[in-house]
């Protein structure tokens, strides 16, 4: 399942902590994620996983510790450099956007100064394309629903054409379509060389689509592994505080996990 690896240094968390004030976030997180590979990151909420997420881009800086890709720090050697291999999609997206989906699929090119040239506007509708946007294109992005602009912001990240693509809840208003192109997507990209980082909160997607789990309890690792060996009853039980059970898939043997009271 794992896509293409490389010898080269991904992204790497040594001892990363973050507070906010005097309340701690995140605490000692040592993470890789290396070139061709899903990584997800899952976790109830208030566990830091968009602290995670934030870190890792470089939207904030680590207290202490130190967070890297390919041995960089964030926006290093320039800001434009590093957007030029690392897009991210946030949860929340802007929603009063004056712009067309079209022109703003396009701003993933500006890091790469081409956004008018034959080649980008190829990547742009392959993007659009990828995403089911191409009918939207004339569309402005404030007119559109929150699952359609998610979509616009997920599309503008494979318009950078990244090495290092970060997705904060990239499925949270989409329907299950579309849940499943996003997936199709990122072991695509994954397959192409791409790390990707995938903050979640539906384990049953993590457990179909991701290399390695990262499993956040209160700001600290409580596991990380392949799915099959975090996503189990035991911790999800005890990092969720609620009975879970978990049961293989008939057809794939991936986990298959639900709050007891409904399996």
């Amino acid at each position: 399942m794992t896509g293409i690896r490389s010898n080269e240094e991904g992204l790497a968390l040594r001892r990363a902590s973050f507070s906010y004030g005097r309340r701690s976030v995140l605490s000692g997180i040592d993470w890789t994620v290396e070139p061709g590979e899903v990584a997800a990151v899952v976790g109830p909420n208030g566990a830091g996983k968009s602290t995670l997420i934030a870190l890792a881009s470089g939207w904030l800086r680590p207290a202490d510790g130190s967070v890297t890709w390919r041995g960089r720090s964030p926006g290093t050697p320039s800001v434009r450099e590093w957007a030029r291999e690392v897009a991210v999609v946030w949860q929340e997206v802007p929603a009063d956007v004056p712009f067309s989906v079209g022109e703003t699929v396009a701003m993933g090119r500006l890091a790469h100064g081409d956004e008018s040239s034959p080649e980008a506007r190829r990547i742009v509708e392959e993007a659009m394309d990828g995403t089911d946007l191409r009918h939207l294109a004339d569309r402005v992005v404030s007119s559109l629903s929150g699952g359609e602009r998610q979509r616009v912001y997920i599309a503008r990240a494979l318009a950078q054409a990244p090495s290092l693509l970060i997705l904060d809840e990239p499925t949270a208003h989409l329907d299950l379509s579309h849940q499943a192109k996003v997936a199709e997507i990122v072991r695509n990209l994954a397959g192409q060389g791409v790390a990707v980082v995938w903050a979640a909160h539906d384990l049953n997607a993590v457990a179909d689509t991701a290399d390695r789990v990262l499993v956040l309890r209160t700001g600290t690792a409580e596991a990380e592994g392949q799915p099959d060996e975090v996503l189990t009853e035991e911790i999800l039980s005890r990092v969720y505080e609620c009975p879970v059970r978990v049961f293989p898939d008939p057809d794939t043997g991936k986990p298959r996990i639900f709050p007891s009271r409904l399996a």
